[in-house]
């Protein structure tokens, strides 16, 4: 009986740590839509792929 309710605790434990890494990586990727290029990166990447 102890082994599971040891489960079950470890489950929701896990669960709740899923849910904020997914909230934090929600919030980053908001983050990265919001950036916007400066011209000194776009000439280093136009440099890089040609």
């Amino acid at each position: 009986m102890d082994s599971v309710i040891c489960y079950s605790f470890l489950e929701v434990k896990l669960k709740q740590q899923l849910e904020k890494i997914s909230h934090m990586v929600k919030r980053f990727h908001k983050e990265l839509r919001d950036v916007k290029p400066t011209p000194e990166c776009m000439y280093s990447y136009d440099k890089y792929v040609k």
